[in-house]
């Protein structure tokens, strides 16, 4: 008898939990939860970051590739990522327009439009530095000058995810991987001092 009360409370309990996080969900509350955040980074062992949204210590969304170094043609304009650190969505922005920016240039317009896709989220460091876009890119491209690209699909699959963006934590984790071995910077040194 008392068993079988315990089982009832239990699943009682569980039905209860999961019609709060349902509701959190459709609120949008789980965004600015502080068990959420959007990591971009590389995964252990590899060079390329990716985009990886985690509630609650599990996987929500991803991962997936993001770039953020300048694209080969722009190799003197400095990469606006230049190390890890802690961010905030500031907003987002359509940038689907005809000319988004308000340049009054066609041209212009449309290699903005095509730099920095249909869409963008405006990150904003919690501390130093300038805001960052995390902005749409076609598939396949490598670079972004003005913050962090992903491809435009995934950028749209994440905002439709979320709802409101505003207030969401974003890490960023900006490392390189230093490979040691057979032809690595480690055994360049061991030969040297050898």
């Amino acid at each position: 008898m008392i068993l079988g009360f315990l089982f009832v409370a239990g699943a009682v309990g569980l039905v209860l939990m999961a019609v709060r996080e349902l509701r959190a969900a459709r609120r949008g509350d789980w965004v600015r939860a502080e068990g959420t955040r959007l990591v971009i980074g590389p995964l252990p062992g590899q060079d390329e970051p990716r985009m990886t949204l985690q509630r609650d210590r599990s996987v929500a969304f991803g991962p997936y590739w993001a770039t953020w170094d300048p694209p080969a043609g722009m190799t003197a304009v400095p990469a606006p990522v230049r190390g890890s650190g802690s961010y905030r969505v500031l907003a987002a922005v359509d940038l689907s327009g005809e000319d988004a920016f308000g340049t009054g240039d066609a041209r212009l317009a449309r290699t903005l439009a095509g730099a920095l896709g249909r869409s963008a989220l405006i990150l904003a460091p919690e501390q130093g530095d300038s805001p960052i876009l995390l902005h749409g890119t076609t598939r396949g491209a490598r670079g972004s000058a003005a913050g962090i690209g992903v491809e435009q699909a995934q950028l749209d699959r994440l905002i439709e995810l979320v709802g409101d963006p505003v207030g969401l934590r974003v890490e960023i984790e900006r490392r390189r991987v230093q490979r040691a071995g057979w032809g690595g910077a480690q055994a360049h040194r061991h030969r040297a001092r050898g």
